[in-house]
Order: C-alpha cells, then sequence, then structure tokens
C-alpha cells in the first residue's frame, strides 16, 4: 500500500502512463504578420508632388519629411523629439547631451528643483535612488529663498 499524503497524492488521481498533465499542449504563437505588412507598407513607393512636379517616394520617407516640416516649420515639440530620438537610434547624431549646455531629461516623478539640484550635485542622469532621495529630503527642509538661491547657482 502506499503512502498517502504530501507530495503523494492516491494512487487513482495520479497522472497515467503516457498521459499528459497538458493535453492540448503550447498555444501555437502568432505570427508576426502586422510587423510584416507594416515594413511592406512603409516600403512601398507612392506618386507625390513636389514642386509642381511628380516624385516617387517610399512611404517611410514622406513620414519622415512630415516629422522633420513639423518640427522645423511648425514648431511642434513632440515631432521634434521624435525626430532627434530617431536621429540618435540611427546614429545621424551622436550624444543629444553636449559636455556644455544642452538639455538634460528629468524624469516626470521628479519636480523640477529637485532635478535641478540632483544635476549641479552630481551631473548628467542616471542618479541612484539615494541620491534622489537625499537631493529631495534637502529640498524638501529649504526655504522658498534658498531654493530659488540653490537653482540659480
Amino acid at each position: 500500500m502506499s503512502k498517502i499524503g504530501y507530495g503523494h497524492p492516491p494512487a487513482h488521481t495520479r497522472f497515467q502512463k503516457g498521459q499528459s498533465g497538458n493535453p492540448g499542449g503550447r498555444p501555437k504563437q502568432r505570427s508576426n504578420t502586422v510587423g510584416i505588412d507594416l515594413a511592406n507598407m512603409l516600403g512601398k513607393t507612392i506618386t507625390v508632388r513636389k514642386g509642381g512636379k511628380s516624385v516617387a517616394m517610399s512611404a517611410q520617407e514622406i513620414g519622415l519629411r512630415r516629422l522633420l516640416q513639423r518640427a522645423i516649420k511648425d514648431h511642434h515639440l513632440p515631432s521634434a523629439l521624435a525626430l532627434l530620438e530617431r536621429m540618435e537610434r540611427y546614429k545621424i547624431i551622436a550624444n543629444l547631451t553636449p559636455q556644455y549646455g544642452g538639455v538634460v531629461r528629468v524624469p516626470q516623478e521628479i519636480p523640477l528643483g529637485v532635478g535641478v539640484l540632483l544635476y549641479r550635485r552630481y551631473g548628467y542622469p542616471p542618479w541612484s535612488k539615494y541620491h534622489i532621495a537625499q537631493t529631495r529630503a534637502d529640498y524638501d527642509r529649504m526655504t522658498d529663498e534658498q531654493r530659488s538661491q540653490a537653482i540659480r547657482g
């Protein structure tokens, strides 16, 4: 007689020899048809009017030209950021934050004043959780006058 208890279920409830515990098997993975379709659509040539002449361009080129136009001509900040991110991704520009001057991205959950102090104390991000917590505590203890003086430098 076999032992019944933890790790030893009754014999009649155990899997039978040759019987799978997962008879349906792993679900089939869906193919990446959307990605393939999108790549095909972006590569298709479309005829557009440019300066009174018909010019053939890929859909991807048309999209990039529109993004560039919105960033420069329309002063659309999200388009400019998207364009800069693509330029960095494809190594058109090496680094968005130059050694002297430039833009520092502060995470949304960090108040701007704390971000400025973090930059002044520790340089460019990423900052450690300890540095963020310490600087936030220091910032909270400051008076309004001390905060404005610390931010102005």
